[in-house]
């Protein structure tokens, strides 16, 4: 999975939770006394799912299964904005099975991610920049690692008034070591789970 694709799926997830945040926190009160946290939040979940014609190829079975530990904390950050940031640690580990060979393909993700700037523009518009590091491990069926993303990458969405997602601006900073930039996840499950 690119790292590209991982951005725009974390946005759209992201979106809702950054905009009910920062509307929860009155978006900016200058002068607001206290820096305890809005909200923190320790979860755990897990889930499996079997999807048939995996990566599109007929008859691919392949069992999923997702867990993840969160931790996720809204404070105020101090300094003269008073606003509320968003900033999240979690562990995700991805299992890939081959229900047909019974090999295994996994990610294994330790992030952090969190908004490092908000900005607000004179037309009522919102600028977020987020910011995300961490190492994700791409672990085979024998148990070593394969492949291996570790850095940090920032990037700017845009949110209206009503503070909804508009649009990616970009990304603005993207440094480390990344294994998978280039690859096919489906290339590299089919030729480590066959």
């Amino acid at each position: 999975m690119s790292r590209q694709v991982q951005l725009s799926e974390r946005i759209r997830r992201r979106g809702i939770m950054v905009a009910t945040a920062l509307v929860a926190g009155g978006l900016a009160w200058p002068g607001m006394a206290s820096a305890a946290p809005y909200e923190n939040v320790h979860e755990s979940w897990s889930e499996t799912t079997e999807l048939p014609d995996f990566c599109d190829v007929p008859g691919l079975a392949v069992r999923v299964v997702e867990s993840v530990t969160e931790h996720r904390l809204i404070s105020q950050r101090r300094g003269p904005d008073g606003l509320y940031y968003f900033h999240v640690n979690f562990h995700e580990v991805q299992t890939f099975t081959n229900l047909a060979t019974g090999k295994s393909f996994t990610i294994d993700r330790r992030v952090t991610d969190r908004d490092a700037k908000v900005r607000f523009n004179a037309d009522g518009t919102v600028v977020l920049t987020e910011a995300v590091s961490g190492p994700a491990k791409v672990i085979g069926p024998d148990g070593r690692r394969l492949f291996l993303d570790a850095g940090s990458v920032a990037w700017e969405v845009l949110l209206d008034a009503d503070l909804q997602f508009v649009e990616f601006l970009g990304v603005v900073r993207d440094t480390g070591r990344s294994d998978t930039a280039e690859r096919d996840f489906c290339v590299d499950f089919l030729t480590y789970t066959a």
